[in-house]
């Protein structure tokens, strides 16, 4: 339950620290836990409150930004795993009449449907777990907060992972364009 208080000194230079220390030492006495924003206006209170999350937002922002990189180069790392696995499979259907380009796009837009689901699958692990964030955000600042998808961002940096995993895999699987389909056959796995 949250309760607030609204203080207005007359002389608030003269008064503001004392009450200050007073009311705290009284809310933490009686609530320990309790958060105190004090502040000349609730304007002021209000940019406390926002430059606590907004510190959250940037250390979730620097840490989403490694974990693409990171899986940036192990999508890679997979796909070149898995070109090299299936050599012989490539080589049949390049001898079958299958381009390097119609492979690509075959390959491609199978990932890309598991991509979609991991997406969806992430949004909605998100979504689940706002009720946490909003409750841990508000006893941090003392203030309600409640967080809330952004479904335009959210369908935005979906596609942009999307493409980026696109290029990547196109860059990754243009290299089976180049393999000659009776070496491709005759040659064992993993070498």
């Amino acid at each position: 339950e949250d309760i607030y208080a609204s203080i207005r000194l007359y002389e608030p230079e003269k008064y503001a620290k004392s009450i200050n220390s007073q009311l705290h030492d009284e809310i933490i006495g009686a609530m320990p836990g309790a958060t105190l924003q004090v502040g000349k206006n609730y304007q002021a209170i209000g940019l406390g409150k926002n430059n606590g999350v907004s510190m959250y937002a940037a250390i979730i922002g620097c840490a989403t930004f490694i974990i693409i990189l990171v899986a940036c180069v192990m999508v890679v790392s997979t796909l070149n795993a898995f070109v090299r696995d299936n050599m012989k499979m490539i080589g049949i259907l390049k001898a079958v009449g299958y381009t390097g380009k119609e492979m690509n796009v075959l390959l491609t837009s199978s990932f890309q449907m598991f991509n979609a689901i991991a997406i969806v699958l992430g949004l909605g692990a998100t979504y689940l777990s706002f009720g946490t964030f909003n409750k841990y955000f508000e006893k941090e600042v003392g203030i309600p907060y409640h967080i809330h998808i952004l479904w335009g961002a959210s369908v935005i940096g979906g596609l942009c992972i999307l493409v980026l995993l696109m290029i990547l895999m196109t860059k990754t699987f243009r290299r089976i364009e180049k393999i000659d389909p009776v070496m491709a056959i005759v040659t064992p796995p993993n070498v």
